[in-house]
């Protein structure tokens, strides 16, 4: 099923270059959106909140924190990896 899905993709994304010029492009806005923290050191509130299981969808901590979600989610995945006992 996965190459039957891939290849019907890759017809798509060949016959329809301008549109995905525009999702790259609405994705790469989407995603630098909130980076005005670019390289600065994750605070202690900042981890707690990303790992507290009532926190808000990772779009709108990645607003109120001012990092992209996929900051959010690298972040919490590496705190999440030291926790687990080797």
């Amino acid at each position: 099923m996965p190459d039957k899905y891939n290849a019907s993709r890759k017809r798509w994304k060949k016959a329809h270059p301008e549109r995905v010029r525009e999702m790259k492009k609405l994705n790469y806005e989407r995603g630098a959106q909130h980076d005005t923290n670019s390289r600065r050191p994750w605070t202690e509130p900042e981890c707690r909140r990303i790992l507290d299981p009532k926190r808000p969808p990772d779009r709108v901590l990645a607003k109120e924190l001012g990092r992209t979600v996929k900051a959010i989610q690298i972040k919490r995945h590496v705190l999440l990896e030291r926790r687990q006992p080797d």
